[in-house]
């Protein structure tokens, strides 16, 4: 009966070794997932970090496109306004010329019958 018991508790000792080994295989199985799934999620964050940097770029960059184009809307419209104004003082100086050379055809010919 003796012999039978110590064979039986040196097989435990054995199922209990090799339970132990097992589990220890495990551990070191859920801990180098658990390292990797850390790696994955700092790799997304630095990721996130840089996409959020560069949307903020984007939006500064739109912005400052946003105001060109209101300049040069702004510049257009200023352009329009002093081509108007070139041509409105144009057609002035061509009325102002145009009653000056009457004026001078009326005093030439009221100097030619005066003579």
């Amino acid at each position: 009966r003796l012999p039978q018991l110590e064979e039986e508790i040196a097989s435990l000792r054995q199922l209990l070794k090799s339970e132990r080994e097992r589990h220890q295989t495990e551990e070191q199985a859920i801990m180098s997932q658990l390292s990797a799934a850390e790696s994955e999620i700092e790799k997304n964050a630095s990721m996130l970090r840089s996409l959020r940097s560069t949307l903020i770029k984007l939006k500064d960059k739109s912005k400052k496109q946003e105001q060109e184009i209101s300049l040069m809307t702004k510049t257009e419209e200023m352009n329009a306004a002093l081509d108007r104004l070139r041509q409105s003082h144009e057609q002035q100086q061509k009325s102002m010329q145009s009653k000056i050379n009457d004026q001078q055809r009326e005093l030439q010919d009221s100097e030619i019958k005066n003579n």
